[in-house]
């Protein structure tokens, strides 16, 4: 993460930008207005972005969409136009979003690290690293805020986290089970 830079001070534009993004690819329009944004310091840095796309609902706030990379050719203002939108109409497991839905949805990017290889898992701490689970082929991710918004100890967070991989629910246990963690500016709607 490039420490020079306060994330923070973008977050408002940044969240637009992704809004736009969705927008604009409903209806079919150009995106505008963000030509200060492409000329500003952001235009520089090439960290992994995700977007996550979140819906209000009665039972509250609801996943809709989230894809994301580790490592881009683009700078991060691309990387949040492009996967805003594959957030909102490619994530498999989501119907793509309709104008219907654009009004309730909550949008969240989280600028990451570069993930760093641990030993254990007994290094991971929750609340400050996301966690990158291999095992042989498979492969899944929790971006840092994930465990603490489900209220996840480690243990729980890495069970979770070898089913969202389909794999066995203690695979983590197993010596040939890697790790790598990252951590993430987290700019949220909510």
């Amino acid at each position: 993460m490039n420490k020079f830079i306060d994330l923070e001070s973008y977050k408002e534009d940044l969240l637009e930008l992704a809004r736009a993004s969705v927008y604009s690819s409903l209806k079919d329009i150009e995106i505008s207005g963000f030509e200060d944004l492409y000329s500003s310091e952001l235009a520089s840095l090439r960290n992994g972005v995700f977007v996550s796309i979140y819906i209000n609902s009665p039972l509250g706030k609801r996943l809709r969409g989230c894809i994301g990379n580790f490592s881009s050719s683009s700078n991060i203002l691309d990387s949040i136009e492009n996967l805003a939108k594959e957030s909102a109409f490619a994530d498999p497991r989501f119907r793509p979003i309709s104008i219907k839905e654009f009004p309730d949805l909550r949008f969240e990017i989280t600028i990451l690290s570069k993930p760093v290889k641990v030993k254990s898992w007994k290094e991971i701490e929750i609340g400050r690293h996301g966690v990158v689970l291999k095992y042989g082929h498979s492969r899944a991710v929790f971006l840092p805020q994930v465990a603490v918004e489900q209220g996840w100890d480690v243990e729980q967070m890495l069970c979770a986290l070898a089913t969202k991989a389909n794999l066995y629910e203690y695979i983590w246990k197993e010596s040939d089970c890697s790790f790598e963690v990252f951590e993430g500016s987290v700019l949220s709607e909510y």
